[in-house]
């Protein structure tokens, strides 16, 4: 207390006496009793003189703060609590909202945080409750987290190795999620359950090496997530050139695709497409590849009456590994059930199956135009057909060229002209196989139609023409202008009429070792040219077999309205039975209707190579087809150095005739070159020669002044023999040349003898006095002896006289 004598303490309730008259102030010191703190205001007195004056200080509490907050609720959403205290009261108050309170009385309080409900979905406070300390003149802050049943989200990526792919995740609840994704893994997220979709924010994965950008698949997805539940969504970004549906609508369809892709891109397949279908014709006008997984995984095919591609002028397109079947088109113009092409095109490793075009040309294909040359090549076109012209493929355009390799064409059928191909156009085949094509209704060309419009080439070889059929001419081929063909086989080719399974209708044509055999009959042939239409044929190093009238038809009908043109031979052919219309040649081998040549040909089989062929048989066969390898040329006197298979020809400097090139049986040549006899002296001995064989010899010497060609043996005379020792691998064939030695004219012959059997014997020479080189040669065949086996030559003589004989140059096989 202080007053006019200064300052009193007081510490508790008292009595003060004698205070000097005055003003006095009476002030306390603010106490705290935790978690209180206490405090009085000032008191102003005057004290009087005789009189008494009592005084209070009324002390109170300082009141606290409390804000209470939380966490984890949407947008809007009020936190819900109640708040009990202080202690030991039990006074509540329920709080809405984050709030702030300003004026509660210290102690103890309990602050207990309720669910929160919004749009049926409870959020639970963390924690539940808290136990509060309310401190005078001081601010406590409560909180909590409110949370909602979880889930775990995993999004799997496939994704370009660079780049990003910035996304949101965000629910009904206005919750959102970033994430930044590359290349390919997977990121789990844990997200409050509720329906969410995917936002993209940033595509920053750039484009392929062909320029187009990637897009990303997955963003349109939605799901729901429960609490504990783990879903997973996948977001890819596929390559831009991928083909990822099967049917003809949206993003990822082959349509879309190939409207979408920069020229120059390769399109491809996702895994797992079996087959592609369009319900309209797609057009290109663009350089483009279509790669697919093989044709025996994929096909391509049309629900309508549609073709599946059109090229234009603009186009540049590859096809490959895919087969397109099942096509039915109806159309006008009716070119191409699968494809039609008015640009350029190349196609590998394709089938075209079942693809009918009631239209005018091109069951499969038409070249309608071209802006190139083009290249189809390990390709099958099977089953196709077309109610006018080319069966699998019609081509009417001549401004570039048409390549085929390793092409098969099996059971296409036109009801005009060529059952496979139709060719305005140069058009090349190597490697091919034309088997069971058909034109039909009086038609020509039963595998293909080469039309005089353009006085385009046709070039094939190495190709088999089998069971192919056509109504008219050319059963297999009929042909309008320049034709080449080296190293192909025609094989029971047929007609319901007397027509030739080739036919050359106008301009010329040059066959070089190919094989007819098998598919005429009589009174059918093989091939024939037109005189009414100035054609002709040169044939070389060509066999013809098999029963009917080989060069011309004898029907009456085809003499009267197509006389035959003469065919010229160019050599080295081989006819079974002659023909007035062949112009031959002196190498040619020709046999009579009388008396027809051997058939040497065996059945058609699998020899090897791409296209089935027919062998020549026999020795005999293999040697009446054989001609000189420097024969071995085509039409126009260029080396041909393979035949049908692709097999070298020729071998063992011969060449044969046809498309089989035969493997001559080796001939074993023993020249007795260091066979090491005295000249002078006869002897019994064993010797080896240089060239490996062993002989064994009775009365013999070296060949003196007598030789044949180089060293040789003379057998002195009766007895006198030469034998083999130790050879093996079986004999058809034995040879030798043998000469008289010195001058004596005694009557002698050789014998020669295989296995102990004498197999030829020589007329009686040598009965002339004086010398006589002339050179002999004694032989015998068809020995068919296997195993190992022996040769022996032998002097024979009725006389012990010396009958000497040289003998050299022993063969055999």
């Amino acid at each position: 207390m202080s007053g006019p004598e200064g300052n009193t303490p007081v510490d508790q309730d008292e009595h003060l006496e004698e205070l000097p008259v005055g003003d006095y102030t009476l002030s306390a010191a603010p106490f705290t009793v935790e978690p209180a703190i206490y405090e009085a205001a000032p008191v102003e007195l005057t004290i009087e003189a005789d009189q008494t004056t009592e005084v209070s200080l009324n002390f109170t509490v300082l009141p606290g703060q409390l804000d209470v907050n939380a966490t984890g609720l949407p947008a809007g959403a009020n936190l819900q609590a109640t708040l009990v205290g202080p202690a030991p009261e039990t006074t509540s108050q329920n709080i809405a909202g984050a709030q702030s309170f300003d004026d509660l009385t210290p102690g103890e309080y309990l602050l207990t945080y309720e669910d929160v409900l919004i749009d049926d979905v409870s959020h639970s406070p963390s924690p539940e409750s808290l136990n509060l300390t309310i401190t005078s003149d001081e601010i406590t802050s409560a909180s909590t987290t409110y949370t909602v049943p979880s889930g775990t989200l995993t999004i799997t990526h496939s994704l370009p190795d660079q780049g990003t792919l910035a996304l949101s995740l965000t629910n009904t609840l206005g919750y959102s999620q970033q994430v930044t994704l590359n290349g390919s893994g997977s990121t789990p997220l844990q997200l409050p359950v509720g329906d969410y979709q995917f936002s993209l924010d940033s595509n920053d994965l750039g484009t392929d090496v062909y320029g187009n950008p990637y897009f990303v698949l997955g963003l349109d997805a939605s799901f729901s997530l429960g609490d504990g539940q783990g879903l997973t969504a996948a977001i890819t970004a596929p390559a831009p050139t991928q083909v990822l549906r099967a049917d003809d609508q949206g993003l990822g369809s082959l349509r879309e695709v190939l409207g979408r892709v920069l020229p120059g891109s390769l399109v491809t397949f996702a895994p797992g497409l079996t087959q592609v279908t369009t319900t309209s014709q797609i057009t290109i006008d663009k350089e483009i590849s279509i790669v697919g997984p093989g044709p025996d995984v994929l096909t391509l095919t049309t629900s309508g009456e549609h073709r599946l591609f059109e090229f234009d002028a603009n186009a540049d397109v590859h096809l490959e590994a895919l087969r397109i079947a099942e096509i039915d088109a109806i159309l006008d113009p009716g070119m191409g059930g699968a494809i039609l092409s008015r640009g350029l095109f190349s196609l590998r490793n394709l089938i075209f199956e079942a693809v009918e075009n009631v239209g005018d040309a091109g069951g499969a294909i038409a070249i309608e135009a071209t802006t190139g040359d083009i290249l189809i090549e390990d390709t099958t076109f099977s089953d196709n057909a077309v109610s006018g012209r080319g069966g699998a493929i019609a081509i009417e355009s001549a401004s570039h060229h048409v390549y085929m390799e390793r092409v098969i064409f099996d059971e296409n059928e036109a009801l005009s002209y060529g059952g496979a191909i139709y060719n305005d156009g140069n058009l090349t085949i190597s490697d091919a196989i034309f088997t069971r094509n058909a034109a039909m209704f009086m038609s020509s060309g039963g595998a293909i139609y080469h039309s005089a419009l353009f006085s385009s080439q046709l070039r094939i070889e190495r190709a088999l023409f089998a069971d192919n059929r056509a109504d008219s001419s050319g059963r297999a081929i009929s042909s309008g202008s320049s034709t080449e063909l080296t190293n192909v086989t025609f094989f029971n080719n047929t007609t319901a009429n007397c027509d030739p399974a080739y036919y050359q209708r106008q301009g010329s044509a040059s066959f070089a070792n190919v094989t007819f055999a098998e598919h005429f009959n009589a009174p059918t042939s093989a091939l024939q040219a037109s005189d009414s239409g100035n054609a002709s044929i040169e044939l070389k190093a060509s066999v013809i077999a098999g029963d009917g009238v080989p060069l011309a038809s004898d029907c009456s009908q085809d003499l009267e309205f197509y006389p035959p043109a003469p065919i010229t031979s160019l050599g080295h052919n081989y006819l079974q039975t002659n023909s007035p219309y062949l112009i031959t040649d002196p190498t040619d081998t020709v046999g009579t209707t009388a008396s027809p040549l051997p058939n040497p040909l065996a059945t058609l089989a699998d020899n090897g190579g791409f296209s089935h062929t027919m062998a020549v048989t026999g020795d005999e066969n293999i040697t009446a087809l054989s001609l000189p390898a420097a024969s071995c040329t085509d039409t126009t006197g260029q080396p041909l150095t393979e035949d049908q298979r692709a097999e070298t020809r020729p071998t063992a400097d011969q060449c044969t005739a046809g498309a089989f090139q035969a493997t001559p049986i080796p001939v074993n040549l023993e020249t007795f070159d260091g066979h090491g006899l005295s000249g002078s002296s006869y002897t019994a001995t064993h010797f080896t020669t240089d060239a490996g064989f062993t002989w064994s010899v009775i009365g013999a010497r070296s060949e003196d002044v007598y030789p044949i060609d180089g060293e040789g043996i003379i057998l002195r005379g009766k007895g006198s023999s030469l034998a083999s020792v130790g050879l093996s691998g079986g004999v058809n064939e034995v040879s030798v040349d043998f000469r008289k030695a010195f001058t004596g004219q005694t009557p002698r012959h050789l014998t020669l003898s295989v296995n102990g059997t004498i197999v030829a014997t020589s007329p009686i020479f040598g009965d002339v006095s004086g010398p006589d080189e002339t050179v002999y040669t004694l032989s015998a065949d068809n020995l068919n002896i296997s195993g190992s086996f022996s040769i022996v030559a032998r002097v024979r003589s009725e006389t012990d006289n010396p009958t000497q004989i040289v003998i050299d140059n022993l063969t055999w096989r």
